[in-house]
């Protein structure tokens, strides 16, 4: 299974505990939504979304170094 980062960014619209807004994770990928689980839906349906191939870790001790993994 390969590792993906996904950089989702967020306007919200919060009026007491009312939340709306529209989330995204790059161009043409907006997701209006409205209330908690429509924030959850949106980050759920964003995450699912193949936007390319997943990110790798450079070659050699590189990735290691960077992820703090252990050799």
């Amino acid at each position: 299974m390969s590792i993906r980062t996904l950089t989702i960014k967020m306007v919200l619209s919060v009026d007491g505990d009312e939340i709306s807004g529209v989330a995204a994770s790059g161009a043409g990928t907006e997701t209006r939504f409205h209330g908690w689980l429509g924030l959850m839906s949106a980050v759920d349906a964003l995450v699912g979304q193949e936007t390319g191939p997943p990110l790798a870790s450079p070659a050699g001790n590189a990735g290691a170094e960077r992820t703090g993994a252990e050799q």
